[in-house]
């Protein structure tokens, strides 16, 4: 790929959800985006077309993608492009589906249960002095709200 069109695949990724250059050489240009954790690698065929790769962390995104575009036959997460216009439909929906999609990585985390997380109720018992306390009494938190507030 020569410059211009280098500069030219910068520009869609940015415009249609890529918006950081990783890296641009003529054999292949890398785009990523802050707002999530797709990475797409786009390099171009004999046919002026664009071979597109996606790096993701979701397990979900090809077969979204693949059911979206089936006339770009997805192969190993591969996708054929004849040119610019389809180049910016498909980065545009993997970047809209990128934030839409649950991330495997964070949902698989195990949820961690400080004592107030997950409470359906707050529950009082009266204080020392006849004031009313939150249950937990003897976090942080609750130790130095009550002396704020004259509770402890």
């Amino acid at each position: 790929m020569d410059s211009l069109k280098i500069a030219l695949l910068e520009k869609t990724g940015h415009d249609y959800g890529f918006e950081h250059v990783l890296s641009a050489n003529p054999q292949a240009v890398c785009l990523a985006s802050a707002r999530h954790p797709t990475r797409v690698t786009v390099t171009g065929t004999a046919d002026d077309g664009y071979q597109v790769y996606f790096e993701t962390t979701s397990a979900t995104l090809p077969g979204e993608l693949a059911r979206s575009f089936p006339q770009w036959t997805p192969v190993d997460n591969h996708f054929l492009i004849p040119g610019n216009t389809e180049l910016a439909t498909l980065l545009l929906r993997a970047a809209n589906l990128s934030r839409a999609l649950p991330n495997q990585g964070t949902s698989s985390l195990p949820r961690i249960d400080d004592g107030h997380a997950g409470r359906l109720e707050v529950g009082y018992i009266p204080g020392h002095d006849g004031h009313a306390m939150h249950k937990c009494g003897g976090c942080d938190i609750c130790i130095s709200v009550g002396a704020r507030i004259g509770h402890m």
